[in-house]
């Protein structure tokens, strides 16, 4: 077995090392996306994938309750549904908030002369910024492979007050709770992948819905790691405060997820035991077994 690959989110990166990892992950993002079409919200080399998978036609061909899926959508929290509808509402549902606040930052962006605030390369974030609006394209396609439609509504309005909030931060400041997000985002999206095993009944489903969760994951690590680069000791040391609160917030607007095994305590693990790097990711350069980031974030796992 190959050693794991991971990284300390909440290590501070000295100079040099920052600014290796800012210019190989945009080195990493025009390879792999290509060029960026602003005014239609599209990476053009990733585009063509994206369309591709839209138009497969694996299809789940057995149970699944889509009144129950429509009622959960619609506000209904209370009631208990299958494994699998369960599994494709918390998937549907896992990126609402990115999504909304995506939307905004890019409007932002626009009025603001094409400027992200705190950040030393506006291509870099840009990047980051469309990649999680293919995000929510790829959980589109994922419902419709579950036999589900799905059309993105905005969170809830305590998640929607918080995003709003955000973006009222100062400079850097902001990048804060958006990294606490990806870190969160990490650990729902690999959960939801061990969970593809509903689906095993038909293979060609589940190696589908593989793929698709494969995607999001290997964009949330990166984002982490970019994150990670952009703030310094002050700014990770902020984001060990924040990510149980994010994390909380989460697991509230997608309750679904808990049924998963996914809990405030399991995301703050994750997230201190360090990142695992993808294997196709193989520029980036890993910390070893963690470097002990589990004692350094027990405080953390506690007030989880």
């Amino acid at each position: 077995m190959l050693p794991r690959r991971s990284f300390d989110a909440f290590r501070v990166l000295e100079p040099e090392q920052r600014a290796a990892h800012l210019a190989r992950f945009l080195e990493h993002l025009r390879k792999r996306d290509g060029r960026i079409e602003l005014s239609e919200r599209l990476l053009l080399s990733r585009e063509p994938k994206m369309r591709a998978m839209e138009q497969n036609d694996v299809r789940w061909r057995g149970e699944i309750d889509h009144a129950g899926f429509e009622r959960s959508l619609a506000g209904s929290r209370a009631e208990t549904l299958d494994p699998r509808t369960e599994w494709v509402l918390a998937a549907a549902r896992a990126n609402e908030g990115e999504r909304y606040g995506v939307e905004i930052e890019i409007d932002r962006f626009v009025r603001r002369g094409n400027r992200f605030p705190g950040v030393p390369c506006q291509e870099t974030m840009l990047y980051v910024m469309l990649q999680e609006a293919y995000h929510c394209r790829i959980l589109v396609d994922l419902c419709r492979a579950c036999g589900l439609d799905f059309q993105p509504k905005p969170p809830g309005w305590a998640s929607r007050s918080l995003i709003v909030a955000i973006g009222t931060l100062p400079s850097w400041l902001r990048w804060v709770p958006v990294m606490a997000g990806e870190l969160v985002g990490c650990a729902v999206f690999r959960i939801l992948n061990e969970n593809t095993h509903l689906f095993e009944a038909q293979p060609d489903v589940e190696a589908h819905l593989r793929n698709l969760m494969r995607q999001i994951w290997v964009d949330e690590v990166l984002h982490v790691a970019y994150l990670r680069a952009l703030l310094g000791r002050r700014g990770l040391l902020l984001v060990r405060v924040a990510l149980p609160l994010v994390a909380r917030s989460v697991l509230r607007e997608v309750p679904q997820l808990r049924n998963l095994g996914c809990n405030a305590r399991r995301i703050v693990e994750s997230a201190v035991g360090g990142i695992d790097i993808p294997d196709e990711i193989d520029w980036m350069h890993g910390d070893g077994e963690g470097e002990g980031s589990f004692d350094r974030g027990a405080s953390i796992v506690a007030a989880a």
